[in-house]
């Protein structure tokens, strides 16, 4: 199934604020990385794993996305 990319970014936003980091790693490639200022490089699942340990509440909304005009 493939999702629009405002449709991925509100089921991200959605997963991250009620802390389902599956939900949150299902979204990218298998192999999928993440590079945080904080976390640095790791594995998505690591990060998003770090991530939810570190955070207590968090209450998320969707300003807007930016895309490149020569994006997918």
């Amino acid at each position: 199934m493939s999702m629009c990319r405002k449709d991925l970014a509100k089921s991200y936003l959605k997963y991250l604020e009620r802390g389902a980091m599956d939900e949150v790693v299902d979204l990218f490639h298998k192999s999928g990385m993440v590079e945080s200022p904080v976390y640095g490089l790791k594995k998505a699942t690591e990060f998003y794993r770090d991530l939810n340990d570190d955070t207590s509440t968090s209450e998320l909304s969707l300003k807007g996305i930016f895309e490149d005009s020569d994006s997918d």
